[in-house]
């Protein structure tokens, strides 16, 4: 199917093998702290991701979690002990 859709050429680029492992290094460092927890893709640009890091860190974005009724209700608690 990629060949018939034209492959990396339709595309107009590629990501280089060197990629994932350089984010990877840098999402160890303490650098990059404020992404634990947190969905990423090794493509997406660092210094963005360093220019939000307050609004990441304090928010959900990125994140993956199981909201529903009534749980997602702020006004909901618990009747059990």
């Amino acid at each position: 199917m990629n060949k018939e859709a034209g492959g990396i050429d339709a595309v107009g680029f590629e990501d280089d093998v060197s990629l994932p492992g350089s984010f990877n290094l840098w999402l160890a460092s303490p650098e990059a702290r404020f992404l634990k927890g947190k969905y990423l893709w090794a493509n997406w640009d660092v210094d963005e991701l360093k220019a939000r890091a307050k609004e990441i860190e304090s928010s959900t974005q990125l994140s993956i979690g199981l909201v529903g009724w009534p749980f997602g209700d702020p006004k909901w608690k618990a009747t059990w002990n």
